[in-house]
């Protein structure tokens, strides 16, 4: 190693930070490697690692350039001084370097990088270059989504639906791994482990293998049998690559795995297919047609594959949502069609009292996207029996029948309301009587509960059933709102419990510790203040519109808000909204829990400084309702 590269170690931004003393302790380390032109280093993808290249070193560019790649995405571009190799330990992602000239490589054992990288400015540079990668993956990966000729081979394989696969040991025998596979109604398993699958068997390979020479099924191993090795396709790659895979391997199925090489699904030439019938219409005619919970399932399963493709290709967030809400109608009808059906009844009202099925929350404000919960309630109609809370046999049909449609949901993965806002619930299930008799005392109690029960009935929005039945409630509720101010000031007053979180300096404030560390939470500093006082407004006005925008356009139009002001709210509203779509939908593509936390460190420059203009809009709103509803005169 000549002296120039040498001194790359201590040229190389932010070691150059760093005492000489220091990174000399480190030179006698240093592995250097060489690259021709074209020649790959390989991060998670097919390529040449230099076996002078220890596993898990970090990598400094000496001389020539190299681009950065995951898959077909490109990550940047390195000339001299360039580092990479880092990232996963950071939360970042694997990648290979491709050099785009004759290039020299520095290659510096982890356990060394470490110790460089003890200084807390050093960690945090490495921390946040590693995010910047991961945020120019993602737009690339966007990009790439809506600039595709072809909007079903620009899908990516995890925008396609698979078969979770089922393990067996390769030592088993052919009759065991055939009764497992009859078991779990499967038409292939695979031998080893998500971490290490070494082979697929089918059943074409018993039936050819096996049965039809007559073989001893209990005798032979399975990996005897199977077909090895399994072809693998990244979750990240392109359709058309899965294609060109299966043609070029002659085979039928494919294993997606994620970055560390882990089987995630098996899909197959069908599956992929299928993906080109990812419409909207098609999967409500799913919908109406599904027998199953498992049905269900795979409807919802697609419902967010097909959320999370619209966003990415540029759909607004407003659009989706109002597509994504009456998808979930259908899901919900379906459910409770089948929920009828496991009752004995041919259809969810047969032989009782009319009925109205309602949608509650962002449900009723058509604002879903891919987290959601069951905000739904009922109502029916009052004849002879079913007066009371209760509500005689009809009563007991409709509770018998939410608590089916529950399970149904459940089973087909759209989890329960945590405050149990579902028509299993009796305080969400009645006649219209006693729903008229529940409004009154709530505006007399006016208490916490009170608050949260009328706000979510000021979004009711009719999903199934006779209209009248949700209209005769909505028209009760607004005029016991007219009689009852104070209860308007409580409403207006839960807009302000939680204040936008920018700091008194301008900076935006998130979580110091745990596992949310870095983030904020977008719904309660923003979303939810906007949705609510917009909705408090809304109701005070007595206007039976749900969706937030359309309040806004209303209210503006009865001159609440000047055109300006409403600007602001709209573009404030559609920030957060958007930005909290972009993380559910990373969240649920990594298998992650889906919730309103944004990470700003993964946001552009500009969008931070957006994010906290739209902060202040908020803290404009709040201070518009404090003096519209003289709250300062509430304790």
């Amino acid at each position: 190693m000549t002296q120039p590269e040498r001194e790359m170690l201590f040229q190389a931004y932010p070691f150059s930070s760093l005492p000489r003393a220091v990174l000399e302790e480190a030179l006698p380390s240093l592995v250097l490697a060489g690259l021709a032109e074209g020649q790959s280093l390989a991060g998670d993808g097919p390529g040449l690692v230099p076996a002078a290249v220890p596993d898990g070193a970090v990598l400094i560019l000496a001389r020539g350039a190299v681009e950065l790649k995951s898959g077909e995405l490109k990550a940047g571009t390195l000339l001299e001084g360039g580092i990479w190799g880092f990232e996963p330990r950071f939360g970042g992602p694997e990648l290979a370097a491709l050099a785009l000239e004759e290039s020299l490589i520095l290659a510096l054992p982890w356990a060394k990088f470490e110790a460089l990288t003890a200084p807390a400015m050093v960690h945090s540079y490495f921390q946040r270059l590693s995010q910047a990668r991961s945020l120019t993956l993602d737009q690339a990966r966007d990009a790439a989504a809506r600039s595709a000729g072809d909007p079903f081979l620009g899908l990516c394989i995890r925008d396609v639906g698979g078969q979770k696969p089922l393990f067996v040991d390769p030592t088993d025998s052919v009759a065991e791994a055939a009764r497992r596979m009859a078991e779990a109604d499967a038409t292939f398993c695979l031998a080893g482990s998500p971490e290490a699958a070494t082979g697929i068997l089918t059943e074409r390979d018993i039936l050819k293998k096996v049965v039809a020479p007559g073989a001893d099924a209990r005798a032979l191993r399975v990996g005897e049998v199977m077909s090895s090795p399994v072809i693998g396709v990244g979750e990240g790659e392109l359709l058309f690559e899965g294609f060109s895979r299966l043609i070029r391997h002659n085979i039928r199925r494919l294993a997606v795995q994620d970055d560390q090489g882990r089987v995630l699904s098996v899909i197959g030439e069908r599956d992929m297919l299928a993906a080109k019938g990812e419409s909207p219409a098609s999967l409500a005619r799913d919908m109406a047609e599904a027998k199953t919970a498992q049905d269900l399932a795979r409807s919802v399963d697609t419902l967010r594959k097909l959320a999370a493709r619209g966003l990415s290709e540029g759909i607004p967030v407003d659009r989706m949502g109002r597509l994504v809400s009456e998808l979930y109608d259908q899901l919900m009808i379906r459910a409770m069609d089948l929920a009828a059906m496991g009752l004995g009844a041919g259809n969810p009202g047969d032989g009782q009292a009319p009925f109205a099925l309602l949608a509650l929350g962002s449900e009723g404000r058509k604002e879903q996207c891919l987290g959601t919960d069951q905000d739904n309630a009922l109502v029916f109609e009052d004849v002879e029996g079913t007066g009371g809370a209760g509500g005689g046999d009809s009563g007991l049909h409709f509770l018998a029948l939410g608590q089916a449609m529950e399970e149904l949901l459940l089973a087909a993965g759209v989890p329960p309301c945590p405050h149990g806002v579902m028509v299993s619930n009796s305080r969400w299930n009645m006649s219209l009587s006693a729903w008229k008799k529940d409004v009154d005392a709530l505006f007399e109690t006016g208490d916490e509960e009170a608050l949260l029960r009328l706000s979510l009935l000021a979004d009711l929005r009719l999903v199934k059933g006779e209209a009248r039945l949700a209209r005769d409630l909505r028209a009760h509720l607004a005029r016991r709102a007219k009689s009852a101010p104070i209860i308007l000031k409580y409403m207006a007053r839960e807009a302000l419990r939680f204040s936008p979180p920018v700091s008194f300096f301008n900076a935006l404030v998130v979580e110091k510790s745990g596992e949310r560390k870095g983030a904020l939470d977008i719904k309660k500093g923003g979303v939810f203040p906007l949705t609510q006082g917009i909705k408090t407004l809304a109701l005070d006005l007595g206007l039976a519109e749900t969706s937030t925008p359309e309040r806004l356009r209303l209210l503006t139009a009865q001159g609440v808000f000047s055109a300006g002001t409403a600007q602001a709210l709209a573009e404030a509203w559609d920030l957060f909204q958007s930005l909290r779509a972009r993380f559910q939908v990373r969240a649920w593509r990594s298998g992650a829990v889906m919730d309103n936390f944004v990470q700003p460190d993964r946001l552009s420059a500009r969008e931070r400084e957006g994010l906290k203009s739209a902060f202040k809009v908020v803290a404009d709103f709040q201070s518009l309702l404090f003096n519209r509803y003289g709250l300062r005169l509430l304790t």
